[in-house]
């Protein structure tokens, strides 16, 4: 028995409902030249780095709303400096 594979279909349901709804943000902002495949990869970033900051904090920090906004913050600066890149000319082609 694995009782955990449960889970895992429940936390793969919620994450699809979640990614589906960063594509879209993220779509909208990088305009029509991305290529799913680069959307793809972005969302599953942006929420790798989410989970990340979830999981991965002092367990003595609060998780106020500041703290909320601060992460958030640092989110979405670096994914939008990464759609940026994704925008700019690739050096040889």
């Amino acid at each position: 028995m694995h009782p955990a594979r449960g889970g895992e279909s429940i936390f793969a349901e919620t994450l699809e409902v979640e990614l589906e709804r960063v594509r879209g943000a993220l779509r909208q902002i990088a305009g029509p030249d991305a290529s799913e495949r680069d959307i793809q990869h972005a969302a599953l970033g942006v929420l790798g780095q989410c989970v990340l900051y979830l999981y991965a904090r002092n367990p003595d920090s609060e998780r106020g709303r500041d703290f909320c906004r601060s992460v958030a913050r640092r989110i979405t600066e670096f994914s939008l400096g990464g759609l940026e890149r994704l925008r700019a000319p690739v050096v040889g082609e």
